[in-house]
C-alpha cells in the first residue's frame, strides 16, 4: 500500500496507526538538521532533499524513489510518501 500525504493531511501518529513501515521524506531538512519529515521509530526512511520550487529537479531523484517504492511493494510494506511543505 502506498500513501501520499503532506504533514498537513496526516500526523505522524496516524502513520503509526496505519502500520507504515517505509517512508519517503521529501523536502528541505530543517536548519537544525535531520530529515524534512521527522523519522518514525522502526520505519525504513529514504530522505530526499528537494526544494519546494517549480524549478526543483525531481526527475533526477525519481529512480531512487521508485526503487525504494518497488522494494516496499515487493516486501508487502506500507509506504508513506510525505512532503514537508504541503499538499500534493
Amino acid at each position: 500500500m502506498v500513501l501520499c500525504l503532506s504533514l498537513r493531511q496526516a500526523s505522524l501518529a496516524q502513520a503509526g496507526a496505519l502500520s507504515v513501515s517505509r517512508l519517503i521524506s521529501l523536502g528541505v531538512p530543517p536548519a537544525q538538521g535531520g530529515a524534512a519529515v521527522p523519522p518514525l521509530a522502526d520505519v525504513d526512511t529514504l530522505c530526499v532533499e528537494l526544494e519546494d520550487a517549480e524549478e526543483a529537479d525531481l526527475l533526477s531523484r525519481l529512480p531512487s524513489c521508485l526503487a525504494f517504492a518497488r522494494q516496499a511493494a515487493a516486501d508487502g510494506a506500507v509506504l508513506l510518501v510525505a512532503c514537508h511543505a504541503g499538499a500534493w
